[in-house]
């Protein structure tokens, strides 16, 4: 019986001491990679700035660069006017608490000082424009754990 009672309380203890971490969530180490499409076609995608740490145990803030610049050598896909863009965050955590789509254009006093226009966001989803030209957008995802990241692209409305 006394031999009972000690493996008892053995497994007891470590029950105890390990169950949180047994609990914890998985969080992954780096922001995700996101998947932007227009028809099923892939549109190629840089990171720009992002902060992914662990609040109780600190981490870094990784600081972006402008957005026009970023995407000065990618590729661009051509979107229909009007057409659906579908994005969505290529992770086995979790999807963003809030999602935010920007329409990046140059500023008044020139590129390197861009303007943010939001964008009307339906789920993981958004509308080309229904004007002709190239266009620069940013993707925001935010996570409640103090983490998120912007990624942005370009494609040419035809």
């Amino acid at each position: 019986m006394k031999k009972y009672f000690t493996v008892a309380t053995i497994v007891v203890l470590v029950s105890v001491l390990f169950w949180p971490r047994l609990t914890k969530k998985h969080i992954p180490l780096s922001p995700p990679e996101i998947r932007v499409t227009y028809n099923q076609s892939k549109i190629e995608t840089i990171k720009n700035e992002y902060t992914w740490c662990d609040k109780p145990n600190g981490g870094a803030t990784h600081m972006g660069d402008n957005p026009l610049d970023l995407t000065k050598n990618l590729k661009t896909v051509s979107v229909k006017k009007g057409e659906e863009i579908k994005f969505d965050f290529d992770t086995s955590w979790k999807q963003p608490n809030k999602t935010a789509v920007d329409l990046v254009v140059a500023g008044k006093d020139g590129p390197l000082y861009p303007n943010l226009v939001k964008q009307v966001v339906n789920k993981n989803s958004f509308n080309a424009p229904v004007e002709n030209g190239e266009y620069t957008y940013s993707i925001f995802g935010w996570w409640e754990e103090g983490r998120s990241v912007t990624y942005v692209f370009k494609i040419n409305v035809m």
